[in-house]
């Protein structure tokens, strides 16, 4: 809290979110929060920290945690893990989230959904129908390419794999282990699909 008001750190790639970063500012602060924007002159700069650690503490101090995930990697945090720097603000707080200590809302654009889905359809095709004439390699290179609707694949849909955590869901599904916390993501196409996302929270 800041004087008595919520406090939403807003997380994504800033290039192609530009826009949406700031309209979701202007709503959520006319509702009553600081909004958390790193980009905007009124974030709190420490020149003796690193960014990357002034980001991490300014997660620290909000109550909620907006994520944003569309067809951009971004920044790396961790170059040789290919770990982006939004990545590692989302590890930050599902770690606070876990405690109760903020609520995450993480959002996935609807195409970058679509396209994952029919990219692990794909492979199955491939492997299917296709088994003698290619390599898992080769079918890994094909259902992950490049194309301008996705930068990098294997690091987008590895992120959204971590946000619903799929590999925890598949163990307990097993009796492994139990159903982990924290693993909503809410699809959009619009601001008005967001904002009505937050309402309802």
């Amino acid at each position: 809290m800041i004087d008595n008001k919520p406090v939403v750190f807003i997380s994504s790639t800033i290039y192609d979110f530009k826009d949406l970063r700031s309209a979701l500012k202007w709503w959520l602060e006319d509702n009553g929060f600081v909004v958390l924007l790193s980009e905007h002159n009124e974030f709190p700069v420490l020149a003796n920290m690193n960014s990357y650690d002034v980001c991490f503490e300014a997660i620290h101090k909000s109550d909620y945690f907006i994520l944003l995930i569309g067809h951009r990697v971004g920044g790396l945090y961790n170059e040789e893990d290919k770990i982006s720097i939004t990545r590692q603000e989302y590890r930050e707080a599902v770690k606070l989230a876990d405690q109760g200590q903020i609520k995450m809302l993480p959002f996935v654009r609807q195409d970058i959904w679509t396209i994952k889905e029919d990219r692990k359809a794909l492979v199955h095709e491939l492997e299917v129908n296709y088994r003698r004439e290619l390599t898992p390699d080769n079918i890994s290179k094909i259902a992950l390419h490049q194309s301008r609707f996705v930068q990098d694949a294997e690091s987008i849909f590895s992120f959204i794999d971590e946000v619903t955590k799929k590999q925890e869901m598949k163990e307990a599904s097993k009796g492994n282990r139990e159903r982990p916390k924290n693993n909503w993501k809410i699809d959009f196409n619009s601001f008005e699909d967001i904002r009505s996302s937050l309402e309802a929270q």
